[in-house]
């Protein structure tokens, strides 16, 4: 597979594929070069430190009407 055809595929990514993508990039510094570098057109690109954001399963607003 070539940038453009990966390119192609990050661009049909769901909210759903969020879960694929915390599994794989959470523990691959290489993953996350590659999707950088396909992302940005750089194929020089380094990642040298990269983090997740944290996950909350259960949210209540104080704008939710159902609260």
């Amino acid at each position: 597979m070539n940038n453009h055809q990966y390119y192609f595929m990050i661009q049909q990514f769901t909210w759903f594929s969020d879960f694929f993508m915390h599994a794989v990039f959470s523990h691959s510094r290489k993953a996350v070069q590659l999707l950088a570098r396909i992302v940005t057109g750089k194929k020089d690109l380094i990642v040298v430190e990269w983090g997740l954001e944290v996950k909350l399963s259960s949210l209540k607003s104080s704008r939710d009407p159902r609260t």
